[in-house]
């Protein structure tokens, strides 16, 4: 079966891929959009108001290292299936 020796290089794709969609979602909002973190953080920066900038960074880090956990659990449950 194909699936069990392909699910390193998955894992290791979704993993490349969630920092890839964040950045992507965050560099739009900061391009053109009247929401979300990309924007707070380029209107704060504007403003100089650094505390806004360092909280939108520091709300960006946090989303990223949630979404690492969640493809870590994801792994695990994955390589646990095809263990047996």
């Amino acid at each position: 079966m194909v699936t069990p020796g392909s699910v390193p290089w998955l894992i290791s794709g979704f993993r490349l891929n969630v920092g890839f969609a964040l950045i992507g979602a965050v560099v739009g909002e900061y391009i053109s959009a009247d929401v979300g973190l990309g924007y707070l953080v380029y209107y704060s920066g504007t403003l100089y108001n650094l505390n806004a900038v360092w909280l939108g960074i520091f709300a960006l880090m946090l989303l990223a290292l949630l979404m690492d956990y969640l493809v870590g659990l994801i792994e695990q449950k994955l390589r646990g299936s095809f263990s047996n």
